[in-house]
């Protein structure tokens, strides 16, 4: 289910980012819940993550997310294998790339060393929800 930020919420996390909170994802306040909607792609890496806190208490699992780089990167990377998983295969490579920088940057806190460590946990992630193949 989509659901606006609040005020709070936006002091903790930037407003053009998207988070979930099982059973709840936040997009950016500036958005309408008809605009939301239309991030199909996005909505996919998200609805990972609620599948992820769903699988564990979500308490635990977001101070794991927040505390452990490992574990952060194994959980994006899976939510991002969703979301290429939903994009035109024309537009996988740019996103794989931007994530990949991302991750390995504060964006993400640096949940991977290099671009390349990001690319093998996505690589793995698609295997793993989808039986790709590189």
């Amino acid at each position: 289910m989509l659901k606006a930020k609040s005020k709070l919420q936006t002091f903790f996390i930037p407003d053009d980012r998207w988070f979930t909170l099982a059973p709840y994802i936040h997009y950016p306040s500036h958005y309408t819940e008809a605009e939301a909607e239309r991030f199909t792609t996005v909505i996919a890496h998200e609805s990972q993550h609620i599948k992820q806190q769903s699988a564990t208490n979500k308490w635990w699992w977001l101070l794991k997310y927040f505390v452990v780089p490992s574990f952060r990167l194994s959980q994006e990377a899976e939510g991002i294998a969703c979301e290429l998983n939903a994009l035109p295969e024309s537009a996988r490579a740019q996103v794989t790339s931007a994530y990949c920088k991302d991750l390995s940057s504060s964006a993400y806190t640096w949940a991977a060393w290099t671009e390349d460590d990001a690319l093998e946990a996505i690589h793995e992630a698609e295997i793993r929800l989808f039986k790709k193949t590189f």
